[in-house]
């Protein structure tokens, strides 16, 4: 049996707030790939750029962006391995 894996991807980040979009998992793709540093999760190419919760907002359904790292609490992550 096959697995699936999906991971965040965006298509060209000319600004900062683009949108990012879920795509199919594909290896070979690096900027489809992002690693945990400390608190927060930056892009495996794009060191610069991290997750980021879109306006600091602390709605449901608040759109997560990859957005240049400036340190914010909307920036920060924790992770649970369960």
């Amino acid at each position: 049996m096959s697995r699936l894996y999906l991971v965040y991807s965006w298509f060209f980040f000319p600004y900062p707030d683009s949108k990012m979009r879920m795509r199919p998992y594909d290896p070979t793709k690096k900027e489809q790939q992002w690693i945990v540093v400390g608190d927060r999760i930056q892009n495996k190419i794009d060191r610069s750029m991290c997750l980021d919760i879109a306006k600091h907002s602390r709605r449901n359904e608040t759109p997560v962006i990859a957005y240049k790292y400036h340190g914010g609490d909307n920036q920060r992550w924790m992770l649970e391995y369960v």
